[in-house]
């Protein structure tokens, strides 16, 4: 009695200090740690059914001790199905398991011999370790895991060496023999298990790959498997593996965004916002409080990643829908940069400028040193008019990210148009200029940084090196409109008629409404003398567009060459009606009148 009373002394002071052991986590953890059923399925059944689910997943650790064949590094997501009935032949198991434990503590206890304190010591050392893996405590966040039986595996190791050597005590004999043969049969076999084990830990690939044979319906090693697999290169394996496991667990959020992500790497737009959006659907679904879904702040992203993928579609409808998943990120609690420059972009593209300039702001106040947001906000301003405010910010996105090519693109177009207005700034034009060769240098596909930079060579009165990037852009997009424009422009000033009707004669054919172009073509000629050719065009003009006062005007000078002077006066009058401070095609009619008077006479 006196040995059994020290015994029961150091087991009470045993647990005391677990117990201190525990609260003192627990502080640290502030608090019991949370999961989700993804994690540990328990969490979401009702009781009983959740105390015998993990009650019953001690025998599973223990077969796993007995019978190390096929491990995992976690079982989760349906790889041990729920006790959902108290008539589950697993509950058995359970009783068996703890009635077994029970017996040998007793055992251990009760026969007070040294020897058979082992079993006590073995037993002691397999549960201690393990409580706070047991969901007895507390829940944790996995079903079974092999890393959590390093240390129990030393007590059961103990507990087995010492039946081992009980067995070959009792037996004697041949029978010994036997008993001494399959132990080092069995030492061998776990010796190289373990050996072959050591190498699955190399790498996360290894691990998750033996994983998933271990366990085939483990989704969650499934999309972690898919994760490294794409991070190899190897995407149709990555997707296939990935796709597998949304089909297994289709609840579970994190298999989802890696497919989606693995598409949108893949440049595969539309199916990688498919994928998004269902797993939108799941966050909604959890923020509801549905079973089976649980969502953390962490996912809200999937809200951001669709506004980011769909903010590029030119479609209004698309935009409107890609703000809604913007502002649900933000009304989520996002302080992320990205979504309200995100949001700045889509609004940017819904010609909502002054929203747009409300939410850059708002990126920049959380980044000031954030690049791209100050790039958007300087193209902001720049369509409201505030030039200087625009190129502050260019120049601040371009401090903070000189290798950014979309801002040196935007500030060049800055200089080039604003330099047009003020009729030239060589100095600031050269700049301009440099800014596009450094684009084009990252990227001579560049089309409209080729465009521009004819453009600016063209300010310069370069006219050979414009003439250059505007074939240039041509070759890029042969049906360039601004620049089979800008080229028949240049090359009527040239007196290059003939060449200015050949770009310009595509342009109307593939812009039929591109009324300037079509106004310039028959200025061309016009300038050849080819009235009939002239007048057609212009009337086509017409005819899409009755009131517009250059055809009118330009059609009055083809009749007035021609001595219509009727039909000139006519086509001035009507430019007088559009615009009446046209003085000088007043002076026109004014002299025309002065001519019929003479033809009276």
């Amino acid at each position: 009695l006196h040995k059994f009373s020290k015994v029961v002394r150091r087991g009470v002071v045993l647990a005391a200090v677990g117990v201190a052991f525990l609260y003192v986590r627990l502080r640290l953890m502030k608090g019991s740690p949370h999961f989700t059923i993804v994690n540990n399925p328990g969490l979401g059944m009702s009781s009983p059914y959740k105390q015998l689910h993990w009650a019953y997943l001690p025998f599973l650790n223990i077969w796993l001790l007995l019978n190390p064949w096929q491990l995992s590094c976690e079982y989760a997501l349906g790889t041990v199905p729920a006790i959902e009935s108290l008539a589950d032949p697993r509950n058995l198991l359970t009783l068996l398991t703890y009635s077994a434990l029970g017996t040998a503590g007793v055992y251990g206890i009760a026969r007070g011999k040294e020897r058979h304190k082992v079993i006590l010591f073995g037993l002691v050392l397999m549960a201690l370790p393990f409580l706070p893996a047991s969901n007895l405590l507390f829940p944790v966040g996995f079903v079974i895991a092999e890393r959590v039986l390093y240390m129990p595996s030393m007590g059961f190791c103990l507990v087995a060496g010492y039946c081992v050597w009980r067995l070959h005590r009792r037996l004697g004999g041949s029978s010994s023999r036997i008993v001494k043969v399959l132990t080092a049969v069995l030492l061998l076999s776990h010796s190289w298990k373990t050996v072959a084990r050591n190498r699955d830990w190399y790498s996360n690939f290894e691990l998750y790959g033996s994983a998933c044979e271990a366990s085939p319906l483990n989704a969650k090693m499934m999309s972690n498997f898919g994760y490294e697999l794409n991070q190899r290169g190897e995407k149709g394996r990555a997707e296939e593996w990935l796709r597998r496991a949304v089909g297994v667990a289709p609840a579970y959020l994190q298999g989802v965004l890696n497919l989606g992500g693995l598409l949108k790497e893949e440049n595969r737009i539309d199916e990688a916002i498919h994928v998004f959006k269902g797993a939108a659907e799941l966050v909604e679904r959890g923020l509801r409080g549905e079973p089976g879904v649980h969502v953390t702040a962490k996912d809200h992203m999937v809200f951001n990643q669709l506004g980011h993928l769909m903010k590029t579609s030119s479609d209004r409808v698309t935009l409107e829908e890609a703000h809604g998943f913007v502002r649900r990120a933000i009304s989520l609690g996002s302080r992320l940069k990205r979504a309200h420059n995100d949001e700045g972009e889509i609004l940017i593209g819904l010609n909502r400028p002054h929203e747009a300039r409300a939410s850059l702001r708002r990126s920049i106040a959380i980044d000031p040193e954030y690049a791209l947001a100050h790039s958007n906000l300087g193209k902001v301003l720049f369509e409201l008019g505030d030039v200087a405010g625009a190129e502050k910010h260019f120049r601040r996105s371009l401090e903070l990210d000189p290798t950014h090519n979309l801002t040196k693109f935007r500030m060049a177009d800055l200089i080039q148009r604003s330099s047009s207005a003020e009729h030239s700034d060589a100095s600031r034009l050269r700049e301009a200029e440099q800014l596009l060769l450094d684009v084009l240098s990252a990227d001579p596909e560049n089309g409209n940084a080729t465009f521009s930079l004819a453009l600016v060579y063209f300010d310069l009165d370069r006219h050979d090196k414009a003439e250059e990037y505007f074939l240039r852009a041509l070759g890029v997009t042969y049906n360039h409109g601004s620049s089979l424009y800008n080229l028949g422009l240049m090359y009527y000033h040239q007196q290059r008629c003939q060449d200015a009707i050949s770009h310009l004669t595509k342009l109307v054919e593939w812009y039929p409404y591109h009324l300037n172009g079509a106004n310039l073509l028959a200025t061309c000629y016009h300038s050849l003398k080819d009235w009939a050719m002239a007048e057609k065009i212009h009337w086509k003009v017409l005819e899409q567009e009755p009131n517009h006062l250059t055809t009118h005007h330009n059609l009055g000078l083809l009749y007035l060459h021609q001595k219509k002077l009727e039909k000139a006066r006519s086509h001035f009058t009507k430019v007088l009606e559009l615009d009446p401070s046209e003085t000088s095609v007043q002076k026109q009619v004014e002299k025309i009148d002065q001519q019929l008077q003479r033809k009276q006479l």
